[in-house]
């Protein structure tokens, strides 16, 4: 049996197993951790291609992971500005109506982002061979 590629994404590790079924190449993933398996089976041409669209679908996953993050932290944020304007000092209006737009257009600026992340997840599928 071959041995399975490892795919380090921050302090996880997944080793990446390709297999050959009904005379095509499939790949997934398992937690080096836990022994679980990640995510679903992906079809490629030659192992190589298989192994190597689960490693792009493991990284997309992470940069996924790091978007909604990102998101959730601007929002949080946010809603700290919004709650400060509700209970604030009235005498810092300007100050105060600028930190709002500048937390509303990060807010924005994470949202984008998270939405260019995850378009990129049905062109991944489909060269994986995965439904998108």
């Amino acid at each position: 049996m071959p041995q399975p590629a490892t795919f380090h994404r921050g302090d996880q590790a997944y080793r990446i197993w390709a297999t050959e079924r009904a005379g095509r190449r499939t790949a997934h993933s398992v937690r080096v951790a836990t022994g679980d398996r990640y995510g679903g089976d992906f079809i490629g041409d030659s192992e190589e291609a298989a192994v190597d669209a689960v490693a792009r679908w493991l990284k997309w996953q992470g940069d996924h992971e790091a978007a909604l993050i990102a998101l959730q932290a601007a929002e949080r944020a946010y809603h700290r500005v919004v709650a400060e304007d509700a209970f604030g000092n009235a005498a810092q209006g300007s100050a105060r109506a600028g930190a709002r737009r500048e937390a509303l257009e990060e807010l924005e600026r994470a949202r984008v982002h998270l939405d260019e992340v995850r378009s990129r997840f049905a062109s991944l599928a489909h060269q994986a061979g995965q439904p998108g």
